[in-house]
């Protein structure tokens, strides 16, 4: 609002007031207009912009333009409240000083202050408020007395915007050290462990110690150096003495100054006591008893408690206490009675005793009723009441006078209650409960006879729980029969009607009252019951009992009695016995021991995989049991030294902290030593089907030997005893040296893992080899489910039969049917070509037809004689698919198998492929002398290798081609002296997925780049057992770059097919073109094309 005086003018015309940020009105803000004169204020609407100095002032017009103007005045916007804050020399919060005064000050950010007030308070009142307008922003507060002292300060700008400081607490003393809160004072009780001690120091102290006694020693002494203060508290330091016991406790804090004075608090007495006083009971008047006396006395058990403080004995109306009509407090320990002086009004009151010590811990008993009736009979006595574990318990009264009684399961008056005592009229009343489960009550009323006379103004209650029930172990460890290292016992209990009483829980080890448990071990479960768990020193080595006996609040017991063995050593501790002998001819070693029967699991690594500080868990192999003390494994040894580190654990979960050592030497005979070698086994199998387990026996020079026994042993183990499914069972003979057993595993066999033992004498030395399979869940075929494993081949009754092959003569042109074939379904071949219609059609040429097809190339400028017959010819053969595919099948059958005079003593030694194995095939090569060549002369070799899924599918390694299912070989080269016998080892890692494969081998020598074959056939069924992505193949001790086929030199493009014997076949389109006629006819065309390709595909040949 801007207001100025009136001016005088007979022809005025307007007040002209203008605003602006500039004194010198160089430009103005905002004008406003007021047109009557005697109008001297003027109101803005507007917002002027905040924090800023602005300048107006007021010009008066007449109408003839004259004008008088006024003075400039200055309006200034402030809405920020002004910065402040304590600065140096201002004491920090919450310190001590050993002087009468205290200084304060400020720093203020404020251009328009107005005024500073500082204001001082004691704990009673404010002591000083002084206010400076002169820039002043500090004071000192003098002459104060010695005590605690608050203070902040205020500031105010001319805009009347205000802003103050935080409040800081000062404490000004003449001692030199003294208690400060929250240090205890002196004879005080509390129910904790521990106790704090804080002191103020207001001189230069050096440092500072605190001493805790009790009645006989100096418990603890703690020295801080100058400045280590509480945390946030300068001046004052501090200290907690925890983990206390109940007991009385003496403390005080002494200090040095610079000058070596030394300075002391008083000491103060201070106890500690977290026990409650034991629990009262109540005595008389009985619960519910019905009385004619107002002021009755009242008793209950005296306590035990030696910083007793008082009983209270509260009364009321309502058992929830939750407004006591009367409360009584007795400070004497001794006295554990109290006489009602007043009267107590007729009615049903409540009463109970609750003991306290002077720590604040409590113990209290539980309500009983009272009632005060009129002229009808009393009830002194009444059961049952709390928990009642007897269906047939009575409702008893006893009456103060002869009277009849009657009941009811609600309160109703005497004459309307339901049900009348079985024996009454006398004092003593009684009837039959005919009580339920659980919660029971019954409303009492007795008179003086049956019609009434005199009856009972209120009821009584008789109220209990009847529990039948015995109270139920949920758990208990360890278990019955069990073997176990540690020696912890938990159980578990639970009652849902009366809850178990922990009180009555009770343990007993081999017939003696445990000394290690406790109630304190226990925790309420929420159950009705307890979780209780507790080592068990008393448990010894060896076999041990425990009797576990609970009891409910009804008093139904129940009880667990457990035979356990307790085993705190592990196999090697209790003894392993080494079988190995420590030399052996051969590689293929047994690592064979004796175990303790108790002994679960055995695990082995060789020295190169680790050593005696590998843990257990560390070990990667894992031996098979034979029998409850014998476990083995294969291994392949190396020449010299070995040594085999062995680890076992027990049933009872100890784990051997050393390793069991086998040690033996390796020497290899000239010629190797008689060995077993078991195949044919895969990793799973599935219950129902059979395991055809194969064992080639050799000599020491590898040829095939019969031995006078060879049998086969299979075990496993059901998790508590080894089943024999098979025991020195005699294998079949096949032919020399090769025998095999199929094994039908059952229907309802343990899935698992099962152990293999060949055992057989070759060459007449006692030989074994050991293998293994898992029984693993699989589909069933015939429960009408087509599930994953399962087609409409291996199981039609699942999936449905499947396609038939295609028919000709149904008007469908299908996969296999072609023009030529089947020209009903397919329609008629296309008649001949015409010549000059531009199109160079299938028998045309460059010769017969250059109008279409061009003009014929040359050699040398010279036209090549005879093109048009090999051209003919090519057109024959391309036309006689028929017949390439008959001769393509009989070059299959004379070539797929192995030529013995070549390939001699084919052996697959590793049949399974993983991480740490590959697939290893032997052979004795007799490298053939070719015409042309001589003995002695190198030849390359070349062995290509197929594999295919059990779905019939060729897994291709590496490419393929334009033919479906396309799959190319891998392949392994070298070179061998004609007519030599060479020993070869290929191990071959192929890239291929988990799973079964059969491999098919060709073999093939190249005498002048011409590939002659002796030998394709399948050789063996493979086992992958891991993934393996990166294909390699090893020939000899040479490792060769995995070849999948090269420019030069293409792999097979074929298909896999199934016979009707069901063995796979590798069928391949073979081209006539293999004979040596239709090969010089594509020689000499490829000349003239230009095509260089030096050698052709396999069919091409």
């Amino acid at each position: 609002m801007l207001n100025w005086s009136q001016v005088t003018e007979e022809n005025f015309e307007n007040y002209t007031i203008e605003v602006s940020t500039d004194n010198n009105f160089g430009y103005v803000n905002y004008t406003y207009l007021v047109t009557e004169i005697d109008n001297t204020s003027y109101q803005v609407t507007g917002n002027w912009v905040t924090d800023t100095t602005w300048y107006w002032r007021v010009i008066a017009y007449d109408k003839a333009g004259f004008s008088n103007t006024s003075d400039v005045y200055q309006y200034i916007t402030d809405t920020k409240p002004p910065g402040i804050m304590f600065v140096s020399p201002t004491e920090e919060n919450d310190t001590y000083w050993n002087r009468d005064w205290i200084y304060v000050n400020v720093s203020v950010i404020e251009i328009h202050e107005s005024n500073v007030t500082f204001y001082l308070w004691n704990n009673e009142s404010l002591v000083n408020m002084t206010t400076f307008s002169n820039g002043r922003h500090w004071i000192n507060f003098t002459n104060l007395e010695f005590r605690e002292y608050w203070f902040k300060v205020a500031v105010y700008d001319k805009a009347g915007n205000y802003n103050e400081t935080e409040m800081r607490k000062q404490t000004l003393s003449n001692k030199t050290i003294y208690f400060i809160p929250p240090t205890e004072e002196n004879n005080t009780y509390r129910s904790r462990n521990w106790i704090h001690v804080k002191v103020a120091i207001p001189i230069s102290e050096q440092n500072v110690t605190f001493y805790l006694y009790n009645k006989t020693s100096l418990l603890n002494e703690t020295t801080f150096n100058a400045g280590e203060y509480c945390p946030g508290h300068p001046g004052a330091y501090c200290t907690n003495f925890s983990n206390l016991w109940d007991d009385e406790y003496w403390f005080n804090v002494t200090t040095y100054d610079i000058a070596g004075n030394c300075y002391s608090t008083e000491t103060r007495k201070h106890t500690l006591d977290t026990t409650p006083p034991t629990e009262p009971s109540l005595i008389a008047p009985p619960d519910a008893i019905q009385s004619y006396d107002m002021s009755p006395l009242l008793n209950w058990t005296k306590v035990v408690e030696k910083n007793f403080a008082n009983y209270t004995v509260e009364v009321d109306n309502s058992y929830t206490f939750e407004s006591p009509n009367y409360v009584y407090v007795i400070y004497d320990i001794n006295q554990s009675y109290y006489q009602v002086t007043g009267v107590w009004s007729r009615g049903i009151w409540y009463w109970r005793v609750t003991a306290c010590d002077l720590a604040g811990n409590c113990n209290g008993t539980d309500y009983w009723s009272y009632s005060l009736i009129g002229t009808g009979p009393g009830i002194n006595e009444s059961s049952p009441h709390g928990y009642v574990n007897n269906p047939g318990v009575n409702l008893t009264v006893v009456t103060n006078r002869n009277a009849t009684c009657k009941y009811d399961l609600t309160d109703r008056e005497f004459g309307n209650m339901q049900y009348i005592f079985n024996t009454t009229a006398g004092v003593i009343h009684s009837t039959s409960s005919n009580a339920h489960e659980g919660l029971n009550q019954y409303y009492v009323r007795c008179a003086d006879d049956i019609n009434g006379t005199n009856t009972m103004e209120y009821s009584i209650v008789i109220s209990f729980v009847l529990d039948t029930m015995k109270p139920t172990f949920l758990s208990i460890n360890p278990e019955n029969g069990s073997r176990v290292s540690n020696k912890a016992v938990q159980f578990s209990t639970s009652d849902f009607t009366s809850g178990v009483n922990v009180s009555q829980i009770n343990v007993s080890i081999n017939g003696n009252s445990s000394t290690s448990f406790n109630t304190s071990f226990c925790i309420d479960n929420g159950l009705g019951g307890y979780d209780c768990s507790y080592i068990e020193d008393n448990i010894l080595e060896g076999g041990n009992n425990i009797t576990v006996r609970i009891e409910d609040k009804a008093r139904n017991s129940e009880f667990r009695y457990i035979l356990f063995i307790y085993d705190e050593t592990s196999p090697v501790e209790d003894g392993i016995v080494v079988n190995n002998h420590n030399v052996y001819d051969s590689k293929n070693v047994t690592l064979d021991i004796n175990v303790p029967d108790d002994t679960g699991e055995c695990r082995y690594i060789s020295d190169d995989e680790g050593g005696n500080e590998t843990h257990y868990d560390e070990m990667s192999h894992q031996m098979v049991r034979f029998n409850a003390t014998r476990f083995l494994a294969s291994v392949t040894g190396k020449t010299g030294l070995n040594t085999y580190h062995i680890k076992c654990r027990d049933i009872a979960g100890n784990k051997d902290p050393i390793s069991t050592e086998i040690r033996f030497n390796i020497t290899l005979r000239e010629g190797g030593a008689p060995s077993i070698v078991i195949g044919g086994v895969e990793e799973d199998y599935t219950r129902g089907s059979v395991v055809t387990i194969f064992a080639t026996l050799t000599d020491q020079n590898g040829n095939p030997v019969d031995p006078s026994y060879c049998n086969v042993t299979i075990t496993h183990w059901n998790g508590s005893i080894l089943v024999y499914d098979l025991q020195d069972t005699q294998m079949i003979k096949e032919h020399k040296g090769f025998y095999y057993y199929n094994f039908h595993i059952p229907v309802d066999a343990d899935l698992g893992s099962y152990g293999i033992l060949v055992e057989a004498d070759p060459s007449g030395v006692n030989t074994h080899a050991v293998s293994g399979f898992h029984v693993v869940w699989s589909a069933i075929c015939g429960n009408s489910i087509c599930e994953a494993t399962e087609t409409c081949e291996n199981c039609p009754t699942d999936c449905g039969s499947c396609p038939m092959g295609a028919v000709c003569g149904n008007g469908i042109c299908e996969a296999t049917e072609t023009c030529e074939n089947c020209p009903t379904d397919c329609g008629s071949c296309p008649m001949g070509a015409v010549c000059g219609n531009g199109i160079c059609e299938a028998t045309e040429t460059c010769e017969n037809c250059p109008a279409d097809c061009g003009e014929c190339p040359t050699v040398g400028g010279v036209r090549v004689p005879g093109m048009e017959d090999i051209r003919e010819t090519l057109t024959s053969v391309e036309n006689k698919t028929d017949e390439i595919k008959a001769i393509a099948e009989r070059i299959w059958e004379r070539f797929r198998r192995t030529d013995p005079s070549v390939i001699r003593d084919e052996r697959i030694a590793s049949y399974k492929l993983s991480r740490k194995s590959s697939i290893v095939i032997q052979y004795n090569i007799t490298v053939p002398v070719k015409e042309g060549y001589s003995a002695g002369e190198y030849l390359p070799l070349r062995w290509k290798f197929w594999f295919v899924n059990d779905r019939n599918v060729c897994i291709d390694q590496g490419g393929g081609g334009e033919v479906e299912p396309q799959c190319k070989p891998l392949i392994a080269e070298t070179i061998g002296c004609a007519n030599d016998t060479i020993p070869i080892e290929i191990r071959i890692r192929p890239s291929l997925k988990r799973g079964n494969y059969s491999l098919v081998r060709e073999f093939e020598v190249d005498p002048d780049e011409v590939w002659i074959n002796y030998g394709r056939e399948i050789i063996a069924r493979i086992v992958v057992t891991e993934d393996n992505l990166h294909p390699r193949v090893e020939v000899g001790k040479v490792t060769l770059k995995a070849q999948t086929g090269t420019g030069e030199r293409p792999a097979i493009t074929g298909m896999v097919i199934k016979d009707r014997g069901g063995k796979y076949i590798l069928m391949g389109l073979i081209p006539l073109l293999f004979l040596v006629s239709i090969t010089l006819i594509i020689f000499i065309y490829h000349i003239i094309t230009k095509k260089e390709k030096k050698e052709r595909k396999w069919y091409e040949r």
